[in-house]
């Protein structure tokens, strides 16, 4: 049998592999118009290198489908070209070619759970930061000819820079209850937030006015009474529309997550063990994906690659269905862990059934 499996194994492992790399580069080209956007005034590689990150967020959903339809590719050729039943004629189940379905299934949940525990974690979270290195370079290189920009409200013009330095600058920043400041420095110095997340303008040799709004609608001009410096800052998570997202468990690996549990389940536990469980059950998905292709093979022996493909997008379809409506719906209304099994005790029970058609004679 170590022939059988050792043939099977090589078609299945070439199948896949081409079936990834298709699959990866129409993610890789579907994200490309986004990395650009997302790298406003960059050259192409820092764009490429952002369209990259986002890339890398899909692998383990490409990896479990690309394994799929590599199983039912192999499996289906094997049944359309008699090679299940000349096992049969000589004595032997076909359940027994299960080993390479199993070794090259366990292969790609190893490599799924490296992922989704490691890498994807990290990925998440540099790709964002990444977008915010882009925007910081897009302010210090600014070499336009206006000499200025404007973001989120804040305006600078300025007539002079020497690298960080700006020189002799008017500028615009808007304050809370609809009061903002105008005026004009003398000179403008870029500071850096180590967090990341902001960057501020030191501005000194302030000369200028506050403008306020009255009940009536009136705007009332005052000379403005700040001190001979002030501060400029841009938040770079709301100039990039992230405002909303906030760092946490998806930018944590999951040893880190497991590590520091206690002080982070002290403001969310249950979205905490929930992420460890999902992660651990999307990680397994690759094993349970390559049973159930096993079968859908041999019963589509005479329908051709393209209703094999069109077919295994049923388990496909319910798996994401349980994984994305069923699971996270369960786990917000009961607050529990549990849930994040749900696709794997689906696709476990469909195996089932595909082996029951499959081999019932």
């Amino acid at each position: 049998m170590w022939r059988f499996h050792k043939y099977f194994g090589r078609e299945l492992m070439t199948n896949l592999g081409l079936t990834f790399v298709m699959l990866f580069g129409i993610v890789l080209l579907s994200l490309v118009a986004r990395g650009i956007s997302q790298a406003p005034g960059q050259s192409i590689l820092i764009a490429l290198y952002i369209t990259l990150l986002f890339a890398i967020d899909a692998i383990p959903h490409l990896l479990n489908i690309s394994l799929l339809i590599a199983t039912v590719f192999t499996f289906s050729r094997a049944a359309a070209d008699n090679e299940i039943t000349a096992l049969r004629m000589a004595g032997l189940s076909p359940l027994r070619l299960m080993g390479s379905v199993l070794f090259v299934g366990a292969l790609v949940s190893g490599v799924n759970s490296f992922l989704v525990h490691n890498l994807i974690p990290t990925v998440h979270f540099n790709k964002y930061r990444a977008v915010r290195s882009a925007i910081e370079q897009l302010i210090m290189s600014n070499r336009s000819t206006t000499n200025s920009w404007e973001i989120a409200g804040t305006s600078m013009r300025w007539k002079r820079q020497k690298g960080p330095l700006y020189q002799e600058v008017a500028f615009k920043r808007p304050e809370q209850n609809d009061v903002f400041v105008e005026g004009f420095a003398e000179t403008a110095e870029l500071a850096r937030d180590p967090s990341g997340e902001e960057l501020s303008f030191i501005l000194s040799g302030i000369q200028g006015f506050s403008y306020r709004k009255k009940e009536d609608g009136q705007i009332v001009r005052d000379p403005y009474g700040g001190s001979d410096e002030i501060r400029i800052s841009l938040n770079l998570r709301q100039i990039m529309g992230k405002n909303q997202r906030e760092e946490g468990e998806k930018d944590v690996n999951t040893a880190q997550l497991v590590a520091e549990s206690s002080r982070m389940q002290a403001w969310r536990p249950e979205l905490t063990s929930w992420t460890i469980w999902d992660r651990s059950s999307r990680g397994l998905a690759g094993l349970l994906f390559a049973i159930v292709a096993f079968p859908i093979g041999l019963l589509m022996r005479r329908a051709g690659k393209g209703s094999a493909v069109a077919f295994s997008l049923i388990p496909l379809a319910f798996y994401y269905f349980l994984l994305i409506v069923v699971n996270k719906a369960l786990a917000a209304s009961l607050s529990a862990s549990w849930p994040a099994v749900i696709p794997l005790v689906g696709l476990f029970l469909l195996a089932q059934l595909l082996m029951h058609l499959a081999f019932r004679r």
